[in-house]
C-alpha cells in the first residue's frame, strides 16, 4: 500500500499516521502511476508450492512518491513502468 500526506504530498515508509514533514494526519490512497522500478525478484516456491513459471515482482518508487510492488512479465532495474490499479507492470 502507498499513501501520501493530503496535506503537502509527503509519501514514504514506514507508514506514519502523522506526516514528518508537515504533521498532517490526512492521508491519500496511491497505488497506481508511473514509476522507475528499483528492485526485481523472482519467487519460485510460497509455502511449498512451486510457481510455473516463477512469479516476477519488482519494486517500484513512484513519481508522485512512495513505493509500490507490483507483478510484471520481466521488469528490469531502472527501468520505466505504469503500475496500474491492479499493481501488475507495464513498460512506460
Amino acid at each position: 500500500m502507498n499513501r501520501g500526506c493530503a496535506s503537502c504530498g509527503w509519501a514514504g515508509l514506514p507508514i506514519r499516521e502523522v506526516c514528518p514533514n508537515c504533521a498532517g494526519t490526512t492521508w491519500r490512497e496511491n497505488l497506481h502511476g508511473t514509476g522507475t522500478v528499483r528492485a526485481v525478484t523472482r519467487v519460485h516456491r510460497a509455502l511449498g508450492m512451486p510457481f510455473d513459471p516463477a512469479q516476477v515482482l519488482a519494486l517500484v518508487e513512484l513519481d508522485s512518491g512512495g513505493w509500490v510492488i507490483g507483478a510484471g512479465s520481466d521488469p528490469e532495474v531502472g527501468a520505466r513502468v505504469a503500475v496500474g490499479q491492479d499493481r501488475t507492470l507495464a513498460p512506460v
